[in-house]
């Protein structure tokens, strides 16, 4: 964990480049994860096509790998790091089921009902919700490690 706290860069750069990678692929990508409904999320996908979509689904998956390394890297003694990365991974765990519904949803074709975009928007909710109190906590750690740091050295 020493080699990747001090490396926290790599996957910071790992991270963002998948997000590149996944807009590259499906610039509509999110707008399937975050369709209205059946109709909205087919529009989505025939933006760029079937093939593509869920190519960028696949690396999104990857992705989540990368931002949990991400929020690993940057924990620290400070318990508040360790708790936003704890709530990060639980974000991921519903990010995971977001991309295989969507996968899943794109080989339904025309069949992809209502009812499974709202099975999607609503995993997505809840990997947000939790990826962004985690971030927060996270976030708050690092100031408290680097206030107790700063207090140290005065």
């Amino acid at each position: 964990m020493d080699i990747l706290r001090r490396r926290w860069w790599i996957p910071l750069i790992v991270t963002l480049g998948l997000s590149l990678t996944i807009f590259l692929l499906a610039p509509k990508y999110t707008s399937a994860q975050t369709a209205a409904d059946a109709t909205a999320f087919q529009n989505a996908v025939a933006d760029v096509g079937d093939g593509r979509t869920r190519a960028a689904g696949l690396v999104d998956m990857a992705f989540v790998f990368a931002y949990i390394a991400l929020a690993c890297a940057l924990t620290r003694d400070q318990v508040a790091t360790k708790v936003g990365a704890a709530i990060v991974v639980l974000g991921a765990v519903a990010d995971q089921v977001e991309n295989g519904l969507v996968i899943a949803a794109i080989g339904k074709g025309r069949d992809v009902t209502d009812n499974a975009v709202d099975t999607i928007r609503a995993a997505g909710g809840v990997k947000w919700t939790l990826i962004g109190l985690g971030a927060v906590v996270q976030i708050v750690g690092l100031v408290l490690v680097r206030r107790r740091s700063s207090a140290y050295a005065s």
